[in-house]
This record gives C-alpha cells, sequence and structure tokens, in this order.
C-alpha cells in the first residue's frame, strides 16, 4: 500500500504497480468493519471500492468517484450496513482529496462518512497531510454537532422557560470559563501536560509480524508484504510499518520502502519507542544511498519540452532535478521542438541500486531519425508503412502477414494480374528479422511488337518467391537473402548478402551489398537442354545514410552491375531498312508501313554479351510531426552508351492515427544505346547476293530515347490495431521518341493489400 501522493499519475514509480494494485484491494477489505447487521449490497460495495482505489491508483479518478457514486445510490436504507457506507464516503473524500484536490468536498463527503458511522478511521497511506487535516476538521465538526445528528436533549420546552428570570446575570458567567483555559499557561512553571503514549501493537499483530519476518528470511518479500498488511487493516503500528519498509525494500520497492519507514518513524516517535524510531531512522539514511536517480540533460536548443519515465509524466519544473527511481529499467520519453520542427528521443536505461544516471537527449537514435531511415530503405509503400508505425524499428517479436492483388493494364493491349502473399518475423530488440514472398504473374498482352511480328497474343505465367533476413551483432547488420523466378522460357535464380554497422552512436551508417544472379534463357515449348542461353550478373551496392538533424536523413550511394552472357529476346526480330527509305520512316509508323517498306530479310534480335552498368544515387527525407516527405534522384549510365535520370517524390500524410494517403510522383527520363535506331539500314551485298545486317539491333523500346511520368498515391486504413487494408493508384504515362509501332502509352496500376499484425 503506498500514500496517494506516490500512487498518483504524476508521481507513481514503475516497478511493483501491478503487485502493488493487489495488495492495495486486500487492504480495503480489510479496513472495512465487519457490519453488524450485514446488507444485501455489503460485499457488493466492498467490490467497489476496492475496484474505485484500483482506479484511484491507476489515475482514474473520475471513473472511481462515479463508481462510488453509484454504488452509494445501491447502498440506501437497509441496502447497505451504515458502516459499509461510511466506508464509501471515506473513500470518495480520499479520491477528491488526494486525487482531485478539492479538500473541501473532500472534508464533506468525510463529515458524512462520520454521520454514518462515529468511529470510522482515515487509513493514511491513502491520504495527504492536507486530507489528514480536511478529515480532522470533519472531525472536529461532528464533535461539535456542525455536522453530524445531535440527539435531541429531553423536555426541550421546560429547561429554556427558567433562564429568562435572571437574564443579567448569565451572560456575565459563561463569559469568564473561556478565559481561565488561557491563563494557566501564563503562570511560570505550569507546563501542558503531555499526551499519554499511543498503544502499541496487540499480541495477534506482533504474531503477524514474526510470521512476516520468516517469509522475509526465505526471501518471500511479497508474502511478507502481504502479512504485515493484513495485520495493519485495523490499526498501523510502528514495528508493522518498518517491517513493511523492509519487505519493500528487500523487493527492490525502495521508494515505497522509503516512504513506509518514515510513517515507521513518526508512529515509533508517537509509541515513544525510542529504539525503533532510530531503527527506521537507519533504513531511512541507508535507502537514501541507495535510491536510483535519472538526471535529463535537454538541449537549450528544445523548446514545449514534455518528458515521461515509465508513462509518468515528469512535471516541467523536475525536468532538470534528478528523479527518484526503482532500480531496474526505465523507459524514458521525451518530447520537443527544435526550432520549428517536432522532435523526440527515447531510450530504456537499466540501472541498480544507487546508480546515479545521466541521460543525454541529444545523443543517441531519436525516434523521427529512426523512422527515417527506416523509410530511406523502403522499397514498398508496405514496407514505408511498417516504418512509420513501428516507429522505425518495430516493437518486439512481430508477426506480420498479408496478401495483396494487383493489376496493370495499358493503351498497348497489355494486361497482368498479379496475387501475392507475404510473411515476415522480426524481433528488433533481439536484432533479426526474417520474410519471405510469393506471387504469381498471369501476363496477357497484344502489344505492336507482338503484332508487328505476327505472333499470337502471347500469354505468360511467372511464379516468383523470395526469402530474406538479417541479424544484428553489436553496430554491424549482416543479411542474406535470396529469390526465384521461373517462366516456361526464362528461369532466374538470385543470392546476396549485405553487411551495414551504425556508426557515431547511429549518425552514421554505411552498408555494402552484393547480389548474384544466374538466369537461363529459352524457348517456349522447348526443353532447357535443347535451347538456352545462361546470363551472369553481378550487382554491388554502396551507400551510407547520414542523421543530419531529428528530423532529417541523407542517403547516398552507388550501384555497379556486371553482365554477361546473351540477352537477346528470341522471339524479337528487327526490320530492316534501305538507305533511303529509312530516313522517311516517321516515329510511330504502324505495323503495315514497315511491313511494305522494310528490306526483304528479318532478322533476330542481337544485343552484346556484355554489359557494365552504373547509378549514383541521393536520397532526403524529412519528417514532420504527422507526416514525411521523401525525394529520391539517380543518375544512370553503362557500356551501351545509354544515360537516364529519375526523380521520384512521396509524400505520406498521417490524416488520423489510422488513417494514411501517400500521394506520389515520379519523372524519368533516357537517351539511346549507342546502337539504337528506329530504322536500322541495310544494303545489297557487293556480291548482289544477299544483304548486309547490322551487328547490334534491337526493337526493345527500353533501349530507346523515352520520357516517363507517374503520379498516384496509396491509401491505407486500420480497421482495427491489427488489421488494415490499403489501396494503391498510379497512372503511368510514357513517351517513346524515336520508336516504331508506337508513339505513347498510357498504364493504369492498382493494388489492394490486406495486412495482419500479430505481436
Amino acid at each position: 500500500m503506498r500514500r496517494a501522493e506516490q500512487l498518483s499519475p504524476r508521481r507513481r514509480p514503475g516497478l511493483g504497480r501491478t503487485i502493488l494494485a493487489a495488495l492495495a484491494l486486500a487492504a480495503v477489505f480489510g479496513a472495512a468493519p465487519a457490519p453488524a447487521h450485514a446488507g444485501d449490497k455489503d460485499a457488493d460495495a466492498l467490490i467497489a471500492i476496492a475496484e474505485a482505489m484500483n482506479e484511484f491508483m491507476e489515475g482514474k479518478f473520475d471513473e472511481g468517484l462515479g463508481r462510488l457514486d453509484e454504488t452509494l445510490k445501491e447502498c440506501k436504507g437497509k441496502a447497505c450496513d451504515p458502516a459499509v457506507r461510511a466506508q464509501i464516503h471515506m473513500a470518495m473524500g480520499i479520491l477528491w482529496g488526494s486525487g482531485r484536490n478539492d479538500l473541501d468536498k473532500a472534508q464533506g463527503e468525510f463529515e458524512k462518512a462520520l454521520a454514518e458511522d462515529p468511529t470510522v478511521t482515515l487509513d493514511r497511506q491513502w491520504a495527504t497531510k492536507d486530507v489528514e487535516k480536511a478529515f480532522a476538521k470533519a472531525k472536529a465538526n461532528a464533535k461539535s454537532g456542525g455536522a453530524a445528528p445531535v440527539p435531541t436533549p429531553p423536555d426541550p420546552p421546560k429547561k429554556p422557560a427558567d433562564p429568562p428570570k435572571k437574564p443579567a446575570d448569565p451572560p456575565k458567567k459563561p463569559a469568564d470559563p473561556p478565559k481561565k483555559p488561557a491563563d494557566p499557561p501564563k503562570k511560570p512553571g505550569d507546563k501542558k501536560p503531555k499526551e499519554p503514549p499511543k498503544e502499541a501493537a496487540t499480541k495477534e499483530q506482533l504474531e503477524a509480524v514474526a510470521q512476516a519476518e520468516s517469509a522475509l528470511a526465505q526471501k518471500d518479500w511479497s508474502g511478507c508484504m502481504g502479512t504485515v498488511i493484513a495485520a495493519m487493516a485495523d490499526k498501523e503500528f510502528a514495528l508493522g510499518k518498518l517491517t513493511l519498509a523492509k519487505c519493500e525494500d528487500a523487493g527492490g520497492l525502495v521508494l515505497e520502502a522509503a516512504a513506509d519507514a518514515t510513517i515507521a518513524k513518526t508512529l515509533a516517535d508517537e509509541e515513544g519507542d525510542a529504539g525503533l524510531s532510530q531503527q527506521a531512522q537507519d533504513l531511512l539514511d541507508r535507502l537514501r544511498d541507495d535510491t536510483p536517480t535519472i538526471t535529463l540533460v535537454i538541449p537549450k536548443s528544445w523548446t514545449d519540452v514534455e518528458a515521461t519515465v515509465d508513462g509518468v509524466a515528469v512535471p516541467k519544473d523536475k525536468l532538470t532535478q534528478p528523479i527518484p527511481h526503482n532500480p531496474g529499467k526505465a523507459t524514458i520519453e521525451v518530447k520537443g521542438k527544435r526550432g520549428k520542427f517536432p522532435t523526440q528521443f527515447k531510450t530504456t536505461e537499466p540501472f541498480g541500486r544507487g546508480e546515479q544516471i545521466t541521460v543525454n537527449v541529444d545523443e543517441g537514435q531519436q525516434n523521427n531519425s529512426q523512422v527515417l531511415q527506416c523509410i530511406m530503405a523502403a522499397k514498398t509503400p508496405a514496407d514505408v508503412n511498417l516504418c512509420i508505425e513501428t516507429g522505425g524499428k518495430g516493437r518486439g517479436l512481430t508477426l506480420k502477414m498479408g496478401l495483396e492483388m494487383s493489376g496493370y493494364v495499358d493503351t498497348d493491349d497489355t494486361e497482368v494480374i498479379t496475387p501475392a502473399i507475404f510473411l515476415s518475423a522480426e524481433n528488433p530488440t533481439a536484432g533479426w528479422n526474417l520474410g519471405g514472398s510469393f506471387l504469381v504473374d498471369v501476363v496477357s498482352t497484344a502489344s505492336a511488337d507482338i503484332v508487328a511480328s505476327a505472333s499470337r497474343r502471347l500469354d505468360e505465367v511467372r511464379y516468383g518467391a523470395t526469402l530474406a533476413g538479417d541479424y544484428k551483432i553489436d553496430v554491424a547488420k549482416v543479411g542474406l537473402n535470396g529469390s526465384l523466378s521461373l517462366e516456361d522460357d526464362y528461369v532466374s535464380r538470385n543470392i546476396g548478402a549485405s553487411v551495414g554497422a551504425d556508426l557515431f552512436e547511429k549518425m552514421v551508417s554505411p552498408s555494402v551489398a552484393y547480389l548474384l544472379s544466374l538466369d537461363t534463357a529459352g524457348r517456349t515449348d522447348t526443353p532447357f537442354d535443347v535451347f538456352a542461353r545462361d546470363i551472369t550478373r553481378h550487382t554491388i551496392d554502396v551507400g551510407v545514410s547520414l542523421v543530419i538533424d531529428p528530423s532529417t536523413v541523407v542517403v547516398s550511394g552507388g550501384t555497379v552491375e556486371i553482365s554477361s552472357g546473351d540477352s537477346s529476346k528470341p522471339y524479337r526480330h528487327v526490320p530492316l531498312f534501305e538507305a533511303d527509305v529509312a530516313e522517311r520512316i516517321p516515329n510511330g509508323a504502324t505495323a503495315e508501313l514497315v511491313s511494305q517498306q522494310r528490306a526483304p530479310l528479318l532478322p533476330l534480335e542481337h544485343l552484346p554479351d556484355s554489359r557494365l552498368r552504373f547509378a549514383i544515387f541521393g536520397r532526403i527525407a524529412h519528417r514532420f510531426e504527422s507526416s514525411t516527405i521523401r525525394g529520391d534522384q539517380r543518375l544512370y549510365l553503362d557500356t551501351w552508351g545509354q544515360k537516364a535520370s529519375t526523380t521520384d517524390a512521396r509524400y505520406f500524410i498521417d490524416i488520423t492515427e489510422r488513417f494514411r494517403v501517400g500521394p506520389h510522383l515520379r519523372f524519368n527520363v533516357q537517351g539511346p544505346a549507342s546502337f539504337w535506331s528506329k530504322a536500322y539500314v541495310t544494303e545489297r551485298a557487293p556480291t548482289g547476293v544477299g544483304w548486309t545486317v547490322p551487328e547490334f539491333r534491337t526493337t526493345d523500346r527500353e533501349l530507346g530515347p523515352l520520357l516517363g511520368v507517374t503520379a498516384g498515391g496509396q491509401v491505407r486504413y486500420g480497421l482495427t490495431d491489427d488489421f488494415a487494408v490499403g489501396f494503391d493508384l498510379e497512372a503511368l504515362y510514357t513517351r517513346f521518341l524515336d520508336h516504331l509501332y508506337i508513339t505513347d502509352r498510357l498504364g493504369v496500376y492498382t493494388a489492394t493489400t490486406l495486412e495482419l499484425e500479430v505481436k
């Protein structure tokens, strides 16, 4: 049991609250006197009192008062014994005084309690000093007749009849007695008589203390507490309070132990037991040395600072003072503003008895920065959602699973439907995560390329699976990933590894990754052992993440890819034109025009057997109070002579705690490969037989000059804390600047996602 000032939300310690709440309930039952004539509602009333006091401990003062008020209505008349109604009023007085700090209402409730049961007492464990004074005033009023009903004297009409016969004398005589009590202190040598010492513990209470000490000797400190609290249900005594303090001290509840040791010393002085008082003082001295403290060092540049320790707010005038705490762990969270931008800091610190720790709020990784760094690494909207929801690092062991149905359709007569399932498990506290996915791509197309080559409509099914995981070791993180993609005519196998580190208090995070791709290209309905081409790719990514300030993160890096093998499509035919005709072929020439104007040969596509690709990228993200903006820029070139630039911007807005929107805009521009030509030129061989053919030739649109714009966004709504639905909608427009068959293409991409998260 704690004093109310310690149990209030402003000062309540974090460790052992659950245990203390249970003991508080037991104490309330024990404190209620046994009714002489029990009412039907007595048991329910006592339970309601216990629940209300438990709500008081949790800071739910309005709920507790409402519960007691309803209970009082149900206890009218003979439904409850007067002694029980008195306990209800006493509890309401404590909630008004210790919880709401309304001492007038507290005194009123105490007066009502004394009217119901004049013997009712105030349990000082629940009351502040001001509440004790309010109870003392209520008791004085009850004795003087100011509050409690006073019995009517017998024969009232006869007695007042006589005094009027002597009107002058009586007023003088009553005036003298009040002076007499004032005179004795003036006489030298006279002393106020000492009050007799309070009565010490009963035999039963001393036996209970002995049982508690026995439990303490067996290291059963909770059993020790329960025994002592039960022994003090009717009356507190010094030895009991001191023993309770020792029990709490053994359980690591040093703050509670200090409070009860202080009460024990006061009671020992009242009981006239100097030895016990000294024991309480010795325990207090040791507890002061054993009490850990937390000192927050907050940057002067922070404003509007709010701090909590274990979820309990720290008063603003106490932010710079040492904060006492029980031994163990404390979760410290500080929020504020740096300039006009919001910032926050959170950490969990372990400490032992007597340890005085200093927490530098400006050091380490702030939550905003964690969120931003996570968003930087996100590759999909779902990844971004996870970053925002988990503060960038998750919430302990979390299982996440989901279903996604996406689709794509464009004006080039291509349709794609992709159902997918994904599953992941992570435990950032333990430093690991593991995830995988499986999807099916169903592609149906009769694009301009297909039509131009006189091929039938293409229908393909692709199966893809991924598996990835990483593990954190101190400041380093290592990861492995792999994927497999299967089609009738193409198999792709990928395996990779990565390593990263968090340096300089996570302000600088470099990383390097390697991916090996082993692909096999073939022909539909043809076994790979009959026709197959092997393509090998080595990809190296390097990057570094920099925390500029608690709200801004910058990432930069580069990619090198080395590929070898013939990646030419075995179905793609390339039309050739004589020189004078090639000059007249317009952009977007139709299949009919190309067929009429081309030379009488149609060779297959042929690309170089090797390719080096280089890219550099930069990313910046900034977190506002309820939104995040991210911008990406990528520059690309390769040994085929192709150059490209991609700019991407995303903005995530938290409309409510569960509703989020995220507009997206992307712009891409690229030049042609060095061997690209809208109309490849051929000429007759010098012998007059046959035609010359360019060594490298293609109609792959992605190797020609083009412009692309993507605009859209996502909407996500959390139906519950664990279940959410998301919807993505994007329009993709591409302008082909020097191509056959097509000048532009408009596509629409949609995705619906269902996510379930189990923590």
